[in-house]
């Protein structure tokens, strides 16, 4: 139960992260989709969401590479130790990172369900940028 309460919550997360997207990515272990909740969670997650969900079914420690590459969108284990670790390398490579440039307009954009702002009076919508300039001193 609280795999399918994990995997809901994680991937009711990613069109708020994303550009609204239409296929996912997921890799999953093996034992998780053996266990027969994939067949049973993954088709109402994909409807209530109007996404595609492609599992992809390995190991713990594939699973852990493929998102550690970025092969995959998501993942689902169940290897504490793996994950911790996981997470550290993660945190560790995102920390080295800048901000991704279109960040500030696709949350504009997400903020109204996909619409652009209303027009000005010459009839162009704008995505505006909040800009802060230090004063010479």
């Amino acid at each position: 139960m609280k795999q399918a309460l994990l995997i809901s919550f994680m991937l009711a997360l990613l069109p708020a992260t994303s550009a609204i997207a239409e296929k996912v990515r997921l890799a999953v272990t093996s034992s998780f989709h053996n266990s027969g909740l994939s067949d049973h969670i993954i088709p109402h997650i994909e409807t209530d969401l109007e996404i595609d969900i492609q599992l992809i079914v390995v190991g713990t420690g594939q699973a852990l590479k493929l998102g550690e590459n970025g092969d995959v969108d998501a993942i689902l284990v169940h290897s504490k130790p793996d994950e911790e670790e996981f997470v550290k390398i993660r945190e560790e490579k995102d920390s080295r990172l800048g901000a991704p440039k279109l960040i500030v307009p696709s949350i504009q954009v997400n903020m109204r369900a996909g619409e652009m702002p209303p027009p000005e009076r010459n009839g162009v919508s704008y995505l505006k940028v909040p800009v802060k300039f230090k004063e010479k001193e």
